[in-house]
């Protein structure tokens, strides 16, 4: 009988993660989705083309970038493919992205899942910022340095 009562709390313990982690994701994923509809992520983009500037990235790459910061690492790798299509991307370019998003992919629904299961929300957020800002500049300026001498050759 105390078995039973084990496996009973245990249920009801992944139950209230599982019921935590849908009020999370479902409200995010439908703001997700109204800013593709709505155009908010091409905006955001826009205005931030500084940001591809720092990674060796065209201006071009912004949303691709950002997409697979917010939105996942399935939908980001998604973006950034069918821009590669569109717009030609490098393989360096293809690599930089990539790497980004590998490392910091849904920023704020990991981040929000792992605070739903009292993590530190600075620690979480900020490290994988970190680190994927710094992999990425480094990478970048790995392949844009590569670019530079393979063009003086």
């Amino acid at each position: 009988m105390e078995y039973l009562s084990i496996v009973y709390q245990g249920l009801l313990a992944s139950l209230a993660i599982v019921l935590k982690l849908a009020l999370i994701i479902l409200p995010f994923m439908v703001l997700v989705e109204y800013a593709k509809h709505f155009g908010w992520l091409e905006v955001i983009a826009k205005r931030s083309q500084w940001f591809t500037r720092v990674f060796y990235l065209p201006e071009s790459a912004a949303l691709p970038a950002f997409a697979g910061l917010f939105i996942g690492i399935v939908s980001g790798s998604g973006v950034i493919l069918q821009a590669a299509r569109e717009k030609n991307y490098s393989r360096a370019t293809l690599t930089i992205l990539f790497v980004m998003i590998g490392i910091c992919h849904s920023i704020f629904e990991e981040t929000a899942l792992f605070v739903g299961v009292d993590a530190n929300l600075m620690v979480v957020a900020g490290a994988r910022l970190i680190i994927a800002f710094v992999f990425t500049y480094l990478i970048g300026k790995m392949l844009e340095r590569k670019r530079t001498i393979q063009q003086s050759r």
